[in-house]
């Protein structure tokens, strides 16, 4: 305990902890509505410490939320939240009925924070950058959800690198199977697909579904007006498939624009792609030396059992067992594994209002 002005903490580690409780009663109360919340909470105006070096600038909830309805989440599905800083899209993907989350956060402080989301979270701490290596067939998510630091690079160089966002969605992309979806928040600048980020969309040209800006309020209360886009991305090469670009207002007009993008994936069809085919687990510590494992929740997330999954759980043969990291058992519901890392800097508008990159959860 303490005080700021005895040094025991700074403005972003009371901001943390706020985002923190907010993602946590949004998974203990799923019918309540994000967007009430956000409009509820004081404005973010002091960055300092990890916020400020590592582009640290949380989704916004009801943002989020929007995110992961495009990623049309089925609880079949196993999540992965690269970059997942205080959980605000790991809450969103547990919302939405995902079978589990895995969130990886390279922040210390903010992966503790992690830990006390819910017990159907397990958190890790490697570097987002390198997530397809570290984890190659090791893990298979089947929906990917990020907002990636827009060009911060974990202290690894000086200065600000613009292709840091692009870098991590190659790698998250990379442990996706068939049929797996990657819905990312990105700076506002990936909107030309060609120039600086012209080799990167050309990699991923078959694969890219939506480009679509989101107008600066959005991150407001979060502590930027920044521009960022939603890029939606599907490991299932369709010749002819036409992209969905376009302009949001607000969140409606966003979920209203990639409304036939979300429905083109149908939910949970994809099972979790298990290195060792069917028997082998899923997720977990990588490199820990024993087998992770990874529960089904004991009812649908945010409801009570319905029909044959109230007493068979997802349909399909025999899902994953994932561990909790450490080998602690959670008592209640799924064990996930998780992890993140990432936050912002910036500059000025015009006219004077603030405005830096988000990037990380």
């Amino acid at each position: 305990g303490g005080t700021a002005a005895e040094g025991k903490f700074i403005p972003s580690d009371a901001y943390d902890a706020m985002e923190t409780d907010v993602n946590k009663s949004l998974i203990e109360n799923p019918k309540a509505d994000p967007s009430k919340i956000v409009d509820q909470l004081t404005l973010q105006s002091r960055r300092t410490g990890e916020k400020e070096t590592f582009q640290q600038f949380s989704t916004p909830p009801d943002y989020a939320d929007v995110v992961a309805k495009i990623a049309n989440i089925g609880r079949r599905d196993v999540v992965l939240e690269p970059s997942a800083g205080t959980g605000s899209l790991v809450a969103a993907a547990i919302r939405n009925g995902a079978f589990s989350v895995l969130a990886n956060e390279l922040s210390t402080k903010r992966a503790a924070l992690l830990r006390e989301l819910d017990p159907r979270v397990n958190v890790e701490t490697e570097n987002a950058e390198q997530i397809g290596k570290i984890w190659h067939e090791k893990i298979r998510p089947t929906v990917v959800l990020m907002n990636p630091p827009f060009s911060a690079t974990a202290g690894r160089m000086l200065g600000k690198n613009i292709q840091t966002g692009a870098k991590h969605i190659e790698e998250a992309f990379s442990l996706l199977p068939e049929g797996g979806r990657l819905v990312a928040i990105v700076g506002g600048g990936m909107a030309n697909e060609s120039g600086a980020y012209g080799p990167f969309f050309k990699k991923m040209a078959s694969y890219l579904r939506a480009n679509v800006g989101m107008a600066r309020e959005v991150y407001k209360k979060y502590g930027t007006v920044f521009p960022t886009r939603v890029l939606v991305f599907d490991k299932a090469p369709a010749a002819g498939v036409e992209i969905v670009r376009g302009e949001a207002g607000n969140l409606e007009e966003l979920s209203r624009i990639l409304e036939g993008v979300r429905n083109a994936r149908v939910a949970g069809e994809q099972r979790p792609a298990l290195p060792g085919g069917e028997g082998e687990a899923l997720g977990g510590r990588p490199g820990a030396g024993r087998e992770p494992v990874l529960r089904a929740p004991a009812h649908p997330v945010g409801g009570e059992p319905r029909g044959a999954e109230a007493e068979t759980g997802p349909v399909g043969p025999t899902a994953p067992d994932v561990g909790v990291a450490g080998g602690e058992r959670a008592g209640r519901g799924s064990e996930v594994p998780v992890r993140a890392g990432a936050g912002g800097e910036g500059g000025r508008r015009p006219g004077g209002a603030l405005e830096r990159e988000p990037g990380g959860r």
